[in-house]
């Protein structure tokens, strides 16, 4: 090979980080009472291996359902009652419902999520189970493992991926390792507190308030929800997930670059997708900001150390429900304004819709000072998405050409690592077709840079074919031998 490919090689490998740190979390997780039916699932472990079908090739990935099917039987504890047919046609309604929404899933280019699947509150006799004896079955699956850092980050600030032009100091394993530490966390949050809608009615010290003061604040706030359906409550879960995240990340030894990153991300998201929940960048500017005494009180925390110091730092800065739909309706009225100033009516009419959606929240005789407060909110949105383009956008500098390699090749490589069965040129060009399919699908088609992009890495794979004649890749049939998690 060229020596330049050999650079390009290199410079993928630091981008794409030790996949190695990627166990971390799921051994973490798994080794909480109550957590052991809780299952990482890989998309890449899903793949047909065989090249598109008649009617599959749209998908972005080309998932087998009898791959998906495996899976789910394996991590799905079921009764055995009948044998074989029962357990095959006959098998409880919820696996195969659970099992088809799985491998709809996975054929998507969605972000990571968490899919509970059975959640047990109570014993034999039907008593009530304190939280810490609770039991969470469920899914919890990774995000797109193609996708750079960049589209990344702007699926979250609701961006296109080439206006995050930040040179990050992060690794394709940190951010990954981030989503999967975000995605269990909500298994242990349902554990715990998440789904006590009935608890935060009664008066009195919580059994979870009982047992750990920690969660004081947090269970006060939680206790203001009006119901499963209540944006609050979801905004106070992904608070708690995101800052168990990037505590772990931090006690890793991970570059603060990425809290900011993340941070800088749900603030535009925020506003612009409007993303009411995710608004976890109140609390991530505290930690950035805090950065020195936040690691000093990581080292050598245990994970309950680390989840107590989250559920402090949560309930102390994240919004109350009155701060957090004063907030929703800045979002729409900032949409609003922005549609009327355009001429935009699809976005004049979507503001008004979203604040008088969320004004509907408050008894009429409150309007006038949530209205007050929101527009108190709009000034500090405006600043803070500022601020925040600012960081990600770098200066509007975008990326060359072989930064964008890079960072593609990188994404590749980090695929390759965690998936060996996709090792060599072969594999290589195969997981690179599937990326143009992600482009396709997610964006409408890449852009000049990404189709260049594409052109100059199936070149790459086509010299290091030549160079290595003797040494064919593993058979894109081949049963996967690499350990799940």
């Amino acid at each position: 090979m060229y020596q330049k490919d050999i650079d390009l090689e290199h410079q993928a490998k630091v981008v794409a980080g030790n996949p190695i740190l990627m166990r971390a979390a799921p051994q973490r997780f798994g080794r909480i009472p109550g957590l052991e039916g809780v299952h990482l699932v890989r998309r890449l472990d899903h793949f047909d291996f065989n090249r598109p079908k008649p009617l599959l090739s749209s998908n972005v990935f080309n998932v087998s359902s009898s791959q998906v099917r495996q899976t789910f039987n394996r991590i799905k504890s079921r009764e055995p009652f009948g044998g074989f047919i029962a357990n095959t046609v006959l098998r409880p309604l919820d696996d195969y419902l659970n099992g088809r929404e799985l491998y709809k899933g996975l054929r998507q280019p969605e972000s990571g999520y968490m899919k509970t699947y059975d959640y047990i509150e109570t014993d034999k006799q039907g008593k009530k189970l304190a939280p810490y004896d609770r039991r969470v079955d469920g899914v919890a699956v990774e995000s797109n493992p193609l996708q750079t850092r960049q589209e990344m980050i702007a699926h979250y600030a609701g961006c296109e991926p080439e206006e995050i032009t930040q040179r990050f100091n992060f690794s394709h394993t940190d951010k990954r390792a981030f989503v999967d530490a975000h995605e269990l966390q909500h298994a242990r949050s349902i554990q715990l507190w998440a789904e006590d809608l009935d608890g935060y009615k009664e008066k009195g010290t919580s059994p979870l308030v009982e047992a750990n003061p920690a969660y004081a604040k947090l269970w006060e706030k939680a206790a203001t929800t009006k119901g499963a359906n209540d944006l609050y409550s979801r905004y106070l879960q992904e608070d708690m997930s995101d800052t168990v995240a990037v505590l772990h990340h931090l006690k890793a030894g991970g570059h603060i670059d990425m809290v900011q990153a993340i941070a800088d991300a749900r603030a535009l998201g925020h506003i612009k997708n409007p993303a009411e929940e995710y608004a976890s960048f109140r609390v991530l500017d505290e930690i950035v900001k805090d950065e020195e005494n936040v690691r000093t009180r990581l080292l050598g925390a245990s994970t309950e150390e680390m989840e107590n110091m989250a559920a402090k730092l949560v309930g102390a800065y994240s919004m109350d429900r009155t701060t957090f739909y004063a907030n929703a309706i800045a979002v729409g009225q900032q949409h609003a304004k922005d549609g009327m100033a355009l001429g935009d009516e699809v976005a004049l009419d979507y503001g008004m819709m979203i604040t008088e959606k969320h004004l509907k929240q408050f008894p009429e005789e409150q309007h006038e000072s949530v209205l007050i407060l929101a527009e108190k909110r709009r000034a500090y949105l405006e600043a803070r998405q500022e601020w925040a383009m600012d960081n990600l956008a770098f200066n509007d500098m975008p990326l060359s050409v072989d930064e964008q390699k890079i960072e593609v090749l990188a994404a590749i490589r980090h695929a390759q690592d965690v998936h060996p069965e996709f090792k060599g040129p072969q594999g290589s060009q195969y997981l690179l077709d599937t990326r143009k399919r992600l482009i396709d699908h997610t964006y409408g088609g890449g852009t000049d840079l990404d189709v260049t992009v594409c052109d100059h890495l199936e070149q790459h794979f086509e010299r290091q074919a030549a160079a290595a004649p003797d040494r064919s890749a593993p058979s894109l049939e081949a049963e996967h031998t690499h350990e799940r998690s």
